[in-house]
């Protein structure tokens, strides 16, 4: 609460994370135990364009309508690399659906590794995200999708992801109280007048908060203004006052695993041995070249999404050593060089990360007055025979 009111405050370290695969692309799925995520931070941006009237006999110079149009909603969120923590079950990291919705193709090897590659097929699998605080505000998207990512390990700080991309649709939802009792089994629900606006299709919500009492994990798939109704499914559970709350709801957040430190871990470029190199800092783009199709007449949302060109391209920051001018020049051959990162280490907490056919960029050298100088090595991720430029592996 406020020093000056008895209203609670929305605060970043309450938000609860959840990311649920989609069977049907497009179709929210309520968030559960073992999709919760821990995230730094995240934002959802929900955008529905509106559109200025203008036409003839216009009685002023105001605009004084304005035409709906698309919606353009996009996502994004940073996070610690974390991989599973147990090579038994579960032995996927929380982020999981992300790395597969980006690359395409997920390996469980059970008690041993999941690895993440690339597909040259056209499915992609599709989220369903809700973010949480407190029982007060909650966001929801559903037919996410994973435009690009960005994996930083710079000096000694923790390794840390970062994803965004786009969604289908949105909904929001905060609290009210119910306007009517309820016997159970209903699939519409009543609250008062002055809290309607507060739910939105999409939005999960509890209703009752007593222990043992509440009735929970029911979407709103409908919304009536004008009768204070919600539809939901699936229906109440038990009987229910006139009166008491209705909040947005999540399951019981898991933890699976710890972050990577930033002072585990190994490079190899080529014959260049891991323990040799000075490395600074080590970054990884992937961008997925995805089109979502937002030219389709009749519908409001995006339909579809179709994958582009992929671009893979990153950078090793070192100091610029004796021993680091022939792999420097090397980048004169246009060759295929060869990079595998560890980021951490022992049996559980490793994060692989190998290309196999990387040409280095042209980059100047920084060679200041009197330090030392330092470089980049600024590469691009090619494949061979297709779809190999990469591959994640978390054990």
């Amino acid at each position: 609460m406020g020093l000056y009111t008895d209203k609670a405050h929305i605060l970043g370290r309450d938000q609860k994370f959840f990311v649920e695969e989609e069977v049907t692309p497009g179709t929210f799925v309520v968030a559960t135990a073992t999709g919760g995520a821990n995230v730094i931070k995240s934002s959802f941006s929900p955008k529905i364009n509106r559109k200025d009237r203008i036409d003839s006999y216009l009685a002023s110079r105001d605009v004084i309508e304005r035409i709906t149009g698309k919606s353009e909603h996009s996502w994004e969120l940073e996070a610690f690399l974390v991989p599973s923590g147990s090579l038994t079950t579960p032995t996927k990291p929380d982020l999981a659906s992300f790395f597969k919705s980006l690359f395409g193709t997920e390996t469980d090897t059970p008690a041993t590794s999941v690895a993440f590659s690339q597909s040259a097929g056209q499915t992609k699998t599709l989220l369903s995200l809700t973010r949480h605080f407190n029982s007060l505000y909650q966001e929801s998207m559903w037919g996410a999708w994973v435009d690009s990512m960005t994996i930083n390990a710079n000096g000694g700080d923790e390794p840390k992801v970062k994803f965004q991309g786009g969604a289908m649709g949105y909904g929001s939802t905060g609290y009210g109280v119910t306007g009517a009792g309820l016997s159970g089994s209903e699939v519409a629900v009543v609250v008062t007048a002055a809290n309607i606006r507060n739910f939105e299709v999409g939005s999960v919500i509890q209703v009752g908060t007593s222990v043992g009492a509440g009735s929970v994990g029911h979407k709103v798939t409908a919304v009536d203004t004008a009768t204070y109704t919600l539809t939901i499914t699936p229906a109440i559970v038990g009987a229910q006052n006139s009166g008491v709350a209705v909040i947005p709801y999540v399951p019981t957040h898991t933890d699976t695993g710890s972050p990577i430190t930033g002072i585990t871990g190994s490079l190899s470029l080529d014959a260049w041995t891991a323990n040799s190199i000075p490395v600074t800092s080590f970054e990884l783009t992937y961008n997925d070249g995805l089109k979502p199709f937002r030219d389709e007449a009749y519908v409001q949302n995006v339909s579809d999404v179709l994958g582009g060109m992929r671009s893979i391209t990153g950078k090793i920051g070192m100091r610029f050593r004796q021993d680091a001018i022939v792999h420097y020049l090397k980048r004169s051959a246009f060759a295929a060089h060869t990079l595998s990162v560890i980021l951490g280490t022992g049996t559980a907490t490793k994060f692989t990360i190998a290309m196999s056919y990387l040409e280095l960029e042209y980059v100047p050298v920084e060679i200041p007055e009197a330090d030392e100088g330092a470089l980049n090595f600024n590469f691009k991720a090619l494949g061979s025979s297709g779809n190999d430029a990469i591959t994640l592996t978390m054990t």
